[in-house]
């Protein structure tokens, strides 16, 4: 029985990620608005590069231009002053919540945001911001509501396409969060962010050979992020690439030497390798750098496993389940330690509990059983019941009558174990 793989999906290093625009990527994306005639959205891509780099001539020209041609519109409308009134606050609130939501306050930004597409109702960049900003409340799907509602508006906006497939990404929802990001890549073919969410999409579905290449091409275009050298090595580790999927990981150091999640991702390399005395350093370097994070010490278990350092395996398991107490993996875990160590009836009670956590693990129901059967063709070390041993001063019952109660006892163990995993 192998200790059981652990890769727990909070870990954001495996997430779909809000990739940062630079201030050339946000003045591409006004240029192209501008072309479109979407002034009133390239007014707010010219913003936000602006924001980056406030000398940024080009930004400040296309910026002008943008906004004489959102006057111009304004001023040839009918209630002239009305949608000139109108268009300002809706500037005005779209800039108080971008301020609200990068000092995190996203409660008053959804508020701004709301006021801002209230104001204008075909201010795409307004939709945008609500929706980022929800997804950071994790109200996942209103998100993904809101911005269906922006590419309603502008099919072209390609942030919106991106957002919508980070939202779909979040909630597992692979395929679709695919199309997502091809839509985006589209429209803006050199955005970096669009292929690693991709590849977050893809490692998802296990069609690893496309995430692998998603994730090459966001390193061609932004070669210099940790994380996507990180998620192209389980990519390649997916793919059992495991000497290509190290180098990954030593590249991913390189960029980030203290990113807990890359150490984890080296010892599960190394350990796919038998390289376990190497894999367990790993481990190690990582909980030193976070000694609260389970899934480290389920990996250090894993290691110490692959070196027969059961003892060693039996107390970092034990951490683990301190750190973890209803997560049936680490009970399962603990169980093949204690098996290993011929600790029969202990490991019984570990996949038992493993079990009771989550009743559809067939491993963990195969291994209940294969223990018992071992502890019943070992002679059992388990307490007979005090009625069933012969009374001090009683002549001895029969070694063999003995046996056979132990042996009652222990079908009886197993049938009242059945009983309650199955018949709750």
């Amino acid at each position: 029985m192998n200790f059981e793989d652990v890769e727990y999906n909070n870990d954001s290093a495996n997430s779909p990620q809000e990739f940062h625009k630079t201030s050339e990527q946000w003045i591409s994306e006004g240029d192209a608005h501008y072309k479109s005639g979407l002034y009133q959205a390239a007014l707010g891509a010219y913003e936000q590069a602006l924001r980056l780099a406030p000398n940024n001539t080009h930004a400040r020209q296309g910026q002008s231009h943008a906004y004489a041609q959102v006057k111009q519109y304004e001023e040839a409308a009918t209630s002239h002053e009305r949608v000139v009134q109108s268009s300002h606050l809706a500037q005005e609130y779209y800039t108080s919540g971008n301020t609200f939501y990068h000092l995190a306050n996203y409660e008053e930004a959804v508020i701004a945001f709301k006021q801002a597409a209230a104001c204008a109702p075909a201010f795409a960049p307004a939709y945008q911001g609500l929706g980022n900003t929800l997804y950071r409340l994790k109200k996942y799907q209103e998100a993904l509501s809101i911005f269906d509602q922006a590419i309603q508006i502008d099919p072209g906006y390609s942030e919106a396409h991106y957002s919508r497939g980070v939202v779909l990404s979040t909630l597992k929802q692979y395929e679709e969060a695919v199309r997502s990001f091809d839509r985006m890549l589209q429209i803006s073919p050199r955005d970096a962010g669009a292929y690693y969410n991709k590849g977050i999409a893809l490692y998802g579905l296990k069609r690893y050979e496309e995430a692998l290449y998603a994730f090459e091409q966001a390193i061609h275009l932004a070669p210099n992020n940790a994380l996507t050298y990180h998620n192209k090595a389980k990519a390649l580790y997916g793919l059992k690439r495991y000497e290509q999927a190290l180098a990954a990981c030593e590249q991913a150091l390189r960029l980030s030497p203290t990113y807990v999640s890359i150490y984890n991702n080296k010892g599960n390399v190394l350990y796919g390798l038998k390289r376990y005395k190497e894999a367990l350093a790993a481990y190690e370097q990582a909980i030193h750098l976070n000694p609260h994070d389970v899934r480290t010490y389920f990996n250090k278990g894993k290691a110490l496993y692959g070196l027969r350092h059961y003892e060693e395996a039996l107390i970092v398991c034990d951490q683990a389940i301190r750190l973890a107490p209803r997560d049936a993996r680490v009970y399962y875990n603990r169980g093949n330690v204690l098996y290993r160590l011929k600790r029969y009836a202990e490991a019984m009670e570990a996949y038992e509990q493993s079990v009771r956590l989550d009743p559809t693990d067939a491993q963990a129901h195969q291994a209940l059983s294969k223990a018992f059967h071992n502890l019943k063709s070992s002679g059992g070390t388990l307490t007979v019941p005090e009625k069933a041993m012969p009374a001090h001063g009683q002549s001895s019952t029969s070694a063999s009558t003995v046996k056979t109660k132990q042996s009652d006892q222990f079908f009886y163990i197993l049938k009242q174990t059945l009983m309650r995993l199955f018949h709750r």
